[in-house]
């Protein structure tokens, strides 16, 4: 089972730059987000154009991503604009296989946080790799 700190390095390893020719190369942030929507952990790039979002701004998509997300009763992922450029794309972790995630407690989601003219398509390889990650790391976690 992953650690707090392997969580971490697990979404840092989605800040990497890509190799696409656009003025923002990687995401600026990744979250590991809890059934409601708060930020269990959040890695974020050291770009001086991204230190104007502060992390209040950061939660606050956050809990727009996880309600959309709720509300749209999307199964799997589900991509957001926001004000100034800013998009996420969202998805729900699928780390227990055997139970219904939709009924568990423990449901958590990954979003990435990227600016406009980074491609949609890198973002969700991106989202789908942490995921990946993730969901083997966690196999067997229980929020008790």
């Amino acid at each position: 089972m992953l650690q707090s700190k392997q969580i971490s390095k697990v979404l840092t390893q989605g800040l990497r730059a890509a190799s696409v020719k656009t003025s923002t190369s990687s995401p600026f942030a990744i979250s590991l987000l809890s059934k409601s929507g708060l930020p269990l952990t959040t890695v974020t790039s050291l770009d001086e154009a991204v230190s104007e979002i502060s992390t209040d701004n950061l939660k606050i998509y956050s809990l727009l991503a996880v309600n959309n997300f709720q509300s749209e009763n999307v199964e799997d992922w589900t991509l957001l604009e926001f004000e100034f450029g800013i998009k996420a794309i969202i998805e729900k972790v699928k780390y227990d296989s055997e139970q219904d995630q939709e009924d568990q407690e423990s449901t958590l989601y990954v979003v990435v946080f990227y600016n406009g003219d980074f491609p949609d398509a890198v973002a969700k390889l991106k989202l789908d790799n942490i995921n990946a990650a993730l969901s083997e790391g966690l196999k067997g976690y229980r929020r008790e």
